[in-house]
Order: structure tokens, then C-alpha cells, then sequence
């Protein structure tokens, strides 16, 4: 991770203000020479550097190098357990103009699984329908059912 500026108490607390941090993800396995893989920028961020938390009070915007991009509200994020929360409103847009709007977000890293409440997906240009046999039903009364 990186970060722009950072400031710490000199009494020693684990915790880091981070102002404006631009935030570079990737996975573990990482090469430093190869590009990032997303992104993200804030407002002031908190990092707790004893229990690896970070706190993102507001709205922080993420991008991904795919053409992703959007919002997340009220982010907290375990370092440590690969888990990311968005307490707040998620509004993300896919690179294939997907439209995703939810409450609010769980990203459980370890297994790969993306949790959305109250949310709300648009799909823009989905293949047309065509008309065949497979895609044909047929409903009878009781009283017309062939014999």
C-alpha cells in the first residue's frame, strides 16, 4: 500500500492519520514491476498499525486497471483477515457498463466472496431473444391436454 502523506503521534499510539491517501491494491503474490491492479483515494484515512485496520471515514473512490470504477461509503478493512467492508452506499460501474448500487458491501478476501445488501444490478445490452422451439411453452387447461 502506498501512501501520500502520513502522520503519527509521537506518544507512540499504533494508529497512522493518513490526508488524502491514493491507495494501490494487489494480490499477495504481486510483482513490484508489474502494474497495479486497482485503486482507491479518500479523504482522511485511519490505519491502525497494531491490529493492521484501516478506517476510511466518507466516500472513497476505487478504480481497477479493467475499467471498473465507482464508490464506496464508510470503509473498514482488516489487513490482516482479507476482509473489506463498505458500511455505507456502494455505486460501481463495470467495464462492460454493468451498474451495480447496494447498501452496502462485504468482501471476504480468503474466499472470494462479494456480499451486497439492498442491491440493485442494471445489465445494459443483453442479447435479444430469438424465437425457437427450445424457448416455446405451451399451457392447456385441464380440458385441452392432448390424449
Amino acid at each position: 500500500m502506498m501512501m501520500r502523506a502520513a502522520s503519527q503521534s509521537v506518544s507512540r499510539t499504533p494508529g497512522m492519520a493518513m490526508v488524502s491517501p491514493p491507495t494501490s491494491m494487489a494480490p499477495p503474490n504481486h510483482r513490484s514491476d508489474s502494474p497495479l491492479s486497482s485503486a482507491a483515494s479518500s479523504g482522511p484515512a485511519t490505519i491502525d498499525t497494531s491490529t493492521h485496520r484501516v478506517s476510511i471515514p466518507g466516500v472513497t473512490h476505487v478504480r481497477s486497471a479493467d475499467g471498473l470504477f465507482g464508490t464506496l461509503t464508510e470503509v473498514r478493512s482488516d489487513m490482516t483477515e482479507q476482509v473489506t467492508i463498505a458500511e455505507g452506499p456502494v455505486d460501481l460501474t463495470f467495464p462492460d457498463g454493468s451498474h451495480l448500487v447496494a447498501g452496502n458491501m462485504h468482501f471476504d478476501g480468503p474466499a472470494d466472496i462479494w456480499t451486497f445488501e439492498r442491491a440493485t444490478l442494471t445489465v445494459p445490452n443483453l442479447p435479444k431473444a430469438k424465437l425457437s422451439w427450445n424457448n416455446v411453452f405451451l399451457i392447456f387447461t385441464n380440458d385441452e391436454v392432448p390424449q
